[in-house]
């Protein structure tokens, strides 16, 4: 599920950079953060503010910058001594955070735990991260994408204010994914679609990512930044872009689905309990009433309007897929037997249930068409003008019909003759 991704403040960085990175990294990797700091450094005849990164704190989670220095900051030079970014450059790396326990359990995978048992770090999401500088390589993907054996999965990065197409390698059983990049001079580049991995303080509740993965982005256009990290490029470029992104594939569609429509948590939670895995691989398979049709052996108690609103999303995530046919040629790959069975299961309870609907639709029918001809029918009426008076009545009654007719009057006639007879 897409959770609320940040950027650290500098004090959890400086209690994290005490408790956790000193004990767990090699800080000679130069690892930066930048954080949502109101004005950290700021020189009188400087405009704006400035973001520093851990070089600025030492392994005691103090700030490495001298307040008798503040009045120097108008000579670039100190600047670059203490590693300060005015907020408004797009030239920075950020390391994203997010709370620690808002990362559902069954969402990160390859759980690294310390002496005591504590995580230090997991994996969650994927971006892309690593560049092939192989020419060997690039030339493989390329051909493999001419081929057609690169299919698109239906998800795209924003990197740089630039949309890049995920591909899949139909030939690989461990479903790598890339994107490519053609610079101005047509030169390829491609980037492989790896597992984002966040250093973990259980008891601070946070994860801050491993390496730094958004860029080009400036903090704020505004000249001052005064600590509100809600209102900024980068946290709306968070929310709407990157922790969307990052997620599979199914769940990418689900909140891109989601978008625009009154979904409250409760069908949220409810749309992703039904976009499992299992359950996305079979959705080309669902019509519209299969899907409503799950949805009331379920969820019972769910009313008209969530119903609709449910199935008006499952149906969002079915045509991205229609999108993607060769993807989803991958996908059904994945079928297992059972979930073969489960839409033929589904279908045979419709059908049935569609019968006894229609069964029980024809005999309301019959039976009101019986008792109105009884309330309608003259008294002391022949066969043969009770036939014309039937046929008068429903025309549309073949021969079998006008004998069930009949045999029905019969029996309601004499049941009731039989009533009055105990009541005298």
């Amino acid at each position: 599920m897409k959770c609320n991704i940040t950027l650290p403040t500098m004090e959890q960085l400086c209690e994290f950079n005490k408790k956790t990175l000193n004990k767990n990294y090699d800080r000679s990797q130069d690892v930066f953060f930048f954080c949502n700091l109101p004005l950290i450094c700021c020189g009188k005849d400087i405009k704006g503010s400035f973001l520093t990164s851990t070089r600025d704190i030492d392994k005691d989670g103090n700030v490495c910058v001298k307040s008798s220095l503040i009045d120097q900051f108008n000579s670039s030079n100190c600047v670059d001594r203490f590693n300060l970014v005015p907020i408004n450059s797009p030239n920075v790396c950020y390391h994203p955070a997010i709370k620690f326990s808002s990362i559902p359990k069954d969402a990160y995978n390859n759980v690294v735990k310390n002496s005591k048992g504590k995580i230090i770090e997991i994996s969650y999401g994927r971006y892309p991260l690593m560049h092939y500088s192989s020419k060997s390589i690039t030339k493989e993907l390329d051909s493999k994408l001419k081929k057609g054996i690169l299919v698109q999965t239906g998800k795209e990065y924003t990197i740089l204010d630039k949309k890049f197409i995920e591909y899949a390698d139909s030939s690989d059983k461990y479903n790598c994914t890339f994107i490519k990049y053609i610079d101005k001079s047509n030169k390829s580049y491609w980037f492989d679609v790896g597992d984002i991995y966040w250093m973990v303080d259980e008891k601070l509740d946070l994860a801050i990512s491993v390496y730094p993965l958004v860029s080009g982005i400036p903090l704020t256009t505004k000249p001052d930044y005064y600590g509100d990290i809600e209102d900024t490029n980068i946290k709306k470029f968070l929310d709407e872009c990157f922790s969307i992104e990052i997620l599979p594939v199914q769940y990418y569609q689900l909140e891109k689905a989601m978008i625009g429509l009154n979904i409250d948590d409760k069908i949220k939670k409810i749309c992703y309990e039904l976009i499992n895995e299992n359950y996305y691989e079979n959705m080309i398979n669902y019509t519209a009433d299969m899907i409503f049709y799950e949805l009331k052996s379920k969820y019972p108690t769910l009313n008209e309007d969530e119903y609709k609103n449910i199935v008006a999303v499952m149906l969002k995530v079915q045509s991205m897929i229609l999108k993607n046919p060769s993807y989803h040629e991958i996908l059904k790959k994945k079928i297992t037997d059972e979930n073969k069975k489960r839409i033929e299961d589904i279908k045979k309870k419709m059908e049935e249930e569609q019968k006894n609907n229609e069964n029980e639709l024809a005999k309301q029918k019959f039976d009101n068409l019986i008792t109105r001809l009884i309330t309608n029918m003259p008294k002391d009426i022949d066969d043969t003008k009770l036939i014309a008076y039937i046929y008068k009545t429903a025309p549309y009654l073949t021969d079998e019909g006008l004998k069930e007719v009949i045999t029905a009057l019969n029996l309601r006639k004499q049941n009731s003759e039989d009533e009055n007879k105990k009541l005298i």
